[in-house]
């Protein structure tokens, strides 16, 4: 990539107007850059005269705070491209610097899950193709019936892609749990979900009719004949959403009779208050599948939920700003480390991490 191409696709980024796929290549520029500089050995002071003197990047202010450090990353690019110096972050070098640089390091979600059998068995489950047939083959060993339920559960900081007996593909985001029958039948295909997935259903059809596919979930039953859709259905989460990718869903209140009819980019939501839909962008919804997570007025404490969740750590912390609000993106292919540093620089608070105990203080 040369410096014209790379000033193209920072502005991109910085303007919201860059497709998954830009944003991916600069993520993966910028983690491999990283990953093999030491960041100790450069002169941060030296890099940001630099960094200054790169006005096609530097005069264009970005549209909103987005939580990835464009910044560094236009360092990077200018430092790599003279061989010389890297701006990264003012590095505190003291007492608990060479406590975290002694801890293991977290990595990123990885694919993971179990699945629990009819028979009661359970078996490990890794995202690998491999993984993909032993539960295919169990899914169609022997007669199956859709009385035998097969619960797939992904911990925390697990995810999987894996596909249903009606050839329907399904992602599970991290501590979620999708409850399934080993074989649909010819009038419904119903499943069970707590937490998050993004479902593509195949259409169905017997007869002069088509099979419709349900979800059930603790405040939304979902019905479609085949399309794609997400559900965020987690039970510590007060609001819980349905947003239509393709094609068409009816949503509703297990608790109403009537159901609401989305249109693609609409999301479906249900809260203590009440339900409403909005107009969404549903490739920002459903990108969390590429490890991005998009944030639209988010507060702390939902942030937090969801690093806990991705992670597996837990936070400690108390009287947290209720009126801090982020719109932007995480990124969690990142290592937690890296993660909390960029939303510290964001946020204005300091994350202090103890193996997997993260405490949140504020900067005085």
């Amino acid at each position: 990539m040369n410096k014209k191409e790379f000033e193209i696709l920072l502005d991109r980024y910085k303007s919201g107007q860059a497709t998954a796929a830009e944003k991916q290549l600069l993520y993966r520029y910028y983690n491999a850059f990283i990953q093999h500089h030491d960041l100790e050995d450069f002169d941060p002071s030296e890099a940001e005269n630099r960094l200054r003197q790169w006005s096609p990047v530097m005069d264009i202010e970005p549209t909103r705070k987005r939580l990835f450090p464009w910044r560094q990353v236009a360092a990077i690019f200018v430092i790599a491209s003279v061989a010389a110096i890297y701006y990264l972050r003012t590095i505190q070098i003291g007492t608990d610097t060479d406590i975290l640089s002694v801890q293991e390091s977290i990595g990123a979600p990885v694919s993971k899950a179990i699945a629990i059998l009819p028979s009661g068995d359970t078996v490990l489950l890794d995202g690998t193709q491999e993984s993909a047939q032993k539960l295919l083959a169990l899914q169609t060993k022997g007669k199956q019936t859709k009385e035998q339920l097969i619960t797939v559960k992904t911990p925390r900081s697990g995810k999987l892609h894996f596909t249903l007996p009606d050839g329907s593909s399904v992602w599970l985001n991290s501590e979620t749990t999708m409850t399934y029958p080993a074989a649909f039948g010819e009038d419904n295909r119903s499943v069970k979900l707590e937490g998050e997935a993004y479902f593509e259903v195949v259409q169905i059809q017997h007869g002069n009719s088509k099979t419709p596919f349900t979800v059930h979930s603790a405040q939304q039953e979902i019905t479609v004949l085949g399309t794609k859709f997400n559900i965020a259905a987690y039970p510590d989460e007060s609001v819980n959403s349905t947003t239509l990718a393709e094609g068409s869903v009816a949503v509703r209140r297990p608790s109403q009779a009537s159901s609401t009819l989305l249109k693609p980019n609409q999301q479906y939501i249900a809260s203590p208050s009440g339900e409403q839909v909005i107009s969404v962008n549903a490739s920002e919804t459903i990108a969390w599948k590429e490890g991005i997570i998009t944030l639209s007025n988010q507060d702390l404490s939902s942030i937090i939920r969801m690093i806990e969740r991705n992670y597996d750590v837990t936070f400690e912390s108390s009287g947290l700003p209720r009126d801090l609000k982020f719109n932007g993106e995480l990124q969690t292919t990142l290592a937690l480390d890296e993660l909390l540093d960029i939303l510290e620089i964001n946020s204005g608070l300091q994350f202090r991490r103890n193996g997997k105990t993260i405490t949140i203080v504020k900067n005085k």
